[in-house]
């Protein structure tokens, strides 16, 4: 398993993924994900960090097949390929959340680096995947943890 093409055709059939749905979330075209699963495409970086972004692999394993495979989890990351399983509703409130200027705003003046930033988004993420009942517990705690600053 040296090559990329396989590494991205065992993400696909162990995710049970839609190649359409990866294209959809990488910006790339079904034909692009055929493509590259079958050699003839080199992908870019960015479309590697976006691939193991989706699925939650480290960029290293994905690229060369080296390192682990498992990304190292901040707290809070949400492999992508799980939002599959985020009914139309959640779905919604979340892009909701991750488009809000007040969202990005904040994260941003938190001055810390992108990968922070990007944490700091993918909590909120995690905080959408909650059940329903727990969400309330959780955005309350975090409004009481505020006040008390």
């Amino acid at each position: 398993m040296d090559k990329f093409c396989n590494r991205l055709e065992i993400l696909i059939k162990e995710n049970k993924t839609k190649k359409r749905d990866l294209a959809d979330a990488i910006n790339k075209s079904p034909q692009a994900i055929t493509e590259m699963v079958k050699d003839r495409m080199n992908p870019s970086l960015d479309t590697i960090r976006a691939i193991a972004r989706y699925y939650g692999v480290s960029e290293e394993w994905l690229e060369h097949g080296s390192g682990q495979k498992i990304m190292e989890e901040s707290p809070g990351y949400v492999p992508s390929v799980f939002y599959e399983k985020l009914d139309p509703a959640e779905l919604e409130v979340l892009k909701l959340l991750r488009d809000s200027p007040e969202i990005q705003t904040i994260v941003k003046a938190l001055g810390v680096s992108k990968e922070v930033q990007q944490d700091a988004l993918d909590a909120v993420e995690a905080l959408v995947k909650l059940p329903k009942n727990q969400r309330k517990k959780h955005l309350g705690k975090m409004f009481e943890d505020l006040d008390k600053k």
